[in-house]
């Protein structure tokens, strides 16, 4: 087994793990606010879910993956508007 596999492997245990811990433990809520088990909404919040959601089984360096990946996308958000803004006006 490779080194991505192996990865691959301990991420998908370790997600099962937590998912049974969530089953157990009350519901926690995010630094947003957001519940975990918050699964109404539309498109927009599912999608910011699945662009957020963090990996990492320990909770702080869930928090810390978390504030990264919002951080990533609200940069790569305002690139986009910016391209967009800067192709029309240079059209």
């Amino acid at each position: 087994m490779d080194e991505i596999e192996e990865t691959h492997a301990e991420r998908q245990r370790l997600s099962e793990e937590a998912a049974g811990r969530r089953a157990e433990e009350p519901v926690r809520a995010r630094p947003g606010g957001a519940l975990w088990e918050d699964r109404g909404g539309g498109a927009l919040p599912t999608l910011w879910r699945r662009l957020t959601l963090p990996w990492a089984a320990d909770e702080t360096e869930a928090r810390l993956e978390h504030m990264t990946k919002v951080i990533l996308v609200m940069i790569g958000t305002v690139f986009a508007v910016a391209a967009v803004v800067i192709a029309i006006a240079w059209g």
